[in-house]
């Protein structure tokens, strides 16, 4: 998804611009849908050297997420 809106690769070999482009490459979906990044349930996040690029991954989600309710971030384990 690090594709502009003429279908051009961002940032290659800089994984920083490609998954700035790749958030807002999904507000545009959001918007599309008349949808807000505030109604966002969960995210999935796929990387390839994700080793590499935990901190950059962990730092442009959080920013692009915001501020997470407590009761959101809550899992619950149930034995059966």
């Amino acid at each position: 998804m690090s594709h502009d809106s003429a279908d051009a690769l961002i940032g290659s070999g800089d994984f920083e611009p490609r998954m700035r482009t790749t958030l807002g490459n999904l507000d545009r979906v959001l918007e599309h849908f008349g949808a807000r990044r505030d109604q966002i349930v969960e995210t999935t996040v796929l990387v390839r050297g994700l080793r590499d690029h935990f901190g950059t991954v962990a730092r442009l989600h959080a920013a692009y997420c915001g501020d997470v309710e407590i009761g959101a971030a809550v899992r619950l384990d149930v034995d059966h």
